[in-house]
């Protein structure tokens, strides 16, 4: 027996000292550290857990239909533990663990080390959910695709907010060392996403970032940036001068008609979801001219636009610029203005290399270098078939333009939203391009579909407004 009690105690601290601690969860510490939102889609979201004894991090908004893995990323030597808002304890595991709530709500989730002890450095997990379905990627987490920002005047305008959305973006700012907000692509699993504004008349800038309602991204950081994506110059950077946690910053003495291009980012990039961001003119400059209308329509081999102005109090210009992604603008022509005119004006502009779809807008020139932008106009052109129908809107007569491949009969209808046909008729074509007359003069007002067939098969359905 002498040498019995040894050897147990020798087992004993080996067991204690060696061994991974698997026999019990570890206790629940009252000091939070952050929080998280639970992830709506598949991709991670980083707890941090930090403190001399493993602070909990709270997981807000867990659905008890979903099932989520918690990860610690460091590999080996925590142990996982999970409980319920009240303290309740639920389940753990050493490393990683699966997870279903019991019911909707919040929980308090624990990494440590395996015999629970205190330490002094940060241990980090991500939780997944499992039976979420992945959010598409962000459209425009690169800078060569950022998206244009409509601008506000004298306050951020609801309608002009843009939704911020940043699941699955790509982590490019590192290269371009934002000065705030803990950019940190080492850390985190999300990137930034990019937009751009044109500096208005005033030279001034306002921009902030805001809750979409969802909360999912709390606290934002965002760099403003002259340049191009290539050689950006930072100009400002903010962590949180908005509301909470949110960003915002003021900017003057800007060039008008330049572009300003800005990328923001979940503060430590370890948030995945959406938040608002706008930008206006803190104190617009009027233009000598207030546009009355802007608008386009498609024909066989060319788009057209119209627009027409109130008076004009020495106006110089304006330039017509096209995108066929709402994102990048080129010049495609000038059209001159009146100069000054007591009495309106109509213009007109002919853009006979017409893209499939194409945004076109307006930007204004006065005299003395101040410039508006308008809205946007987009036409979109059907191609199927070589059929073609315009104007549209119409307004007693309507042409179709078709480019038959052979010699062909074909029929036409004009259908209104109840099904009824309210005209009708055949034409005979040739190879090459047809043109056939529609008389709409005794057909009311409102929306119709044109149908036309050939030899029987349908070839197009189109929509058709008559003014």
């Amino acid at each position: 027996m002498k040498n019995f009690i040894p050897k147990l105690l020798t087992l004993y601290i080996a067991f204690f000292c060696f061994a991974p601690f698997i026999s019990g969860q570890c206790p629940l510490n009252s000091n939070a550290y952050g929080g998280a939102f639970a992830p709506t889609d598949g991709t991670p979201v980083f707890l941090t857990n930090c403190g001399y004894a493993g602070d909990h991090q709270p997981l807000i908004d867990a659905l008890a239909a979903n099932t989520y893995a918690i990860v610690y990323t460091g590999g080996s030597g925590s142990t996982i533990t999970v409980y319920t808002w009240s303290g309740t304890y639920l389940t753990h595991g050493n490393d990683s663990i699966a997870f279903t709530p019991p019911s909707d709500g919040n929980y308090k989730i624990s990494i440590s080390t395996y015999t629970c002890g205190p330490e002094f450095t940060c241990r980090i997990g991500t939780i997944t959910c499992l039976s979420c379905v992945s959010a598409p990627p962000a459209s425009n987490d690169i800078c060569a695709d950022r998206k244009v920002m409509q601008l506000g005047l004298n306050n951020c305008v609801s309608s002009l907010k843009e939704n911020a959305y940043n699941s699955g973006s790509t982590q490019t700012l590192n290269a371009n060392s934002p000065g705030c907000a803990q950019y940190n692509p080492n850390n985190g699993t999300v990137g930034e996403v990019w937009y751009s504004i044109l500096v208005p008349a005033s030279g001034k800038l306002a921009i902030e970032t805001s809750d979409d309602g969802t909360t999912s991204v709390y606290n934002t950081g965002f760099s403003v940036y002259s340049g191009t994506c290539g050689s950006l110059v930072e100009l400002d950077c903010d962590d949180n001068s908005g509301a909470g946690l949110y960003s915002s910053a003021s900017l003057s003495g800007l060039t008008p008609g330049t572009e300003i291009i800005i990328g923001t980012w979940d503060y430590f990039n370890d948030d995945n979801g959406s938040f608002d961001i706008c930008a206006w003119d803190p104190d617009p400059v009027s233009l000598p001219i207030e546009l009355n209308s802007f608008e386009g329509q498609i024909e066989y081999d060319r788009n057209v636009l119209k627009w027409t102005t109130e008076a004009e109090i020495d106006f110089s210009h304006f330039i017509v610029e096209r995108s066929v992604n709402s994102g990048t603008f080129q010049e495609i022509g000038q059209v001159m203005g009146e100069g000054s005119a007591s009495q309106g004006r109509s213009y007109s502009f002919i853009d006979d290399q017409p893209r499939t779809k194409a945004f076109y807008r307006l930007r204004m020139i006065d005299y003395d270098g101040s410039q508006e932008l308008s809205d946007l106009v987009v036409l979109e052109r059907n191609t199927d078939g070589g059929i073609h129908i315009y104007p549209n809107p119409a307004f007693n007569t309507a042409r179709i333009q078709y480019n038959s491949t052979k010699p062909s009969t074909v029929q036409y209808s004009l259908v209104d939203l109840t099904g009824r046909t309210l005209l009708n008729g055949t034409h005979d074509v040739l190879p090459g391009m047809n043109n056939i007359e529609l008389d709409l003069s005794q057909i009311a007002a409102g929306m119709y579909h044109i149908q036309v067939s050939q030899d029987g098969e349908q070839l197009h359905n189109q929509k058709l407004i008559i003014k």
